[in-house]
C-alpha cells in the first residue's frame, strides 16, 4: 500500500461489474475481471497493458504465475487459458470436455497449472500437456492452493446441489 494512502490511479476496466481483483506477485500489474474479460493494467502508471477475451465463455477464477510471466483464467466451458503477460498473447489452452473449470493454481516454478472441476488436473504450462489426474469422490474442486515447495496441492471443495 502507498505509505501516504492517497489515492494513485482510478481505473475503468469495462462497463459490466468487475468480479475479481489479482495482482501480480512481482507488484507490476493488476487483473480486473469481469464474468469473460481481463484488463491488465499497469500499477505505477495506471496505463492498460492488455485486454485478454474469453470470447463467450465466463470466467470463474484468475491467477498469475508466481514468477507474474503468466495469467491464466478458467471459464465454464472447461477451459484453462493463459496469456503472456508481458504481450497479452494467448500462449495455451487446455480442456476438459462436458465439465465447468472452477479454480486454477499454478505451481511454484510456473511450470505447471492445476485445474479443478470434478478432479482436479494438473498440466505442463509450455506444451498444454496433461500430467496428472487427482481425483476424489467430491463434487467439484472450487479452490487450492499450491504449497511453497512445489510438492503439495491443498484443496477445498463445494457440494454441488442438483435439482
Amino acid at each position: 500500500m502507498h505509505a501516504s494512502m492517497t489515492l494513485l490511479h482510478t481505473l475503468r476496466a469495462s462497463e459490466d461489474e468487475v468480479a475479481r481483483l489479482k495482482i501480480s506477485p512481482d507488484e507490476r500489474l493488476l487483473a480486473a475481471c469481469d464474468d469473460k474479460m481481463i484488463t491488465l493494467w499497469d500499477i505505477t502508471t495506471g496505463s492498460l497493458r492488455s485486454t485478454l477475451d474469453g470470447e463467450d465463455d465466463m470466467f470463474f477464477e484468475i491467477a498469475f504465475s508466481p514468477d507474474s510471466q503468466w495469467i491464466a483464467a478458467a471459464s465454464d466451458d472447461g477451459h484453462g487459458r493463459i496469456w503472456s503477460t508481458a504481450t497479452g498473447e494467448l500462449v495455451q489452452m487446455v480442456s476438459v470436455e462436458d465439465e465447468r473449470m472452477l479454480s486454477l493454481a499454478f505451481s511454484p516454478d510456473s511450470k505447471s497449472i492445476a485445474t479443478g472441476s470434478e478432479v482436479m488436473r494438473v498440466w505442463d504450462v509450455e506444451t498444454g500437456e496433461l500430467q496428472h489426474i487427482l481425483t476424489d469422490p467430491a463434487e467439484f474442486k472450487s479452490t487450492f492452493e499450491a504449497a511453497t515447495g512445489g510438492q503439495q496441492l491443498v484443496a477445498h471443495e463445494i457440494p454441488v446441489m442438483m435439482g
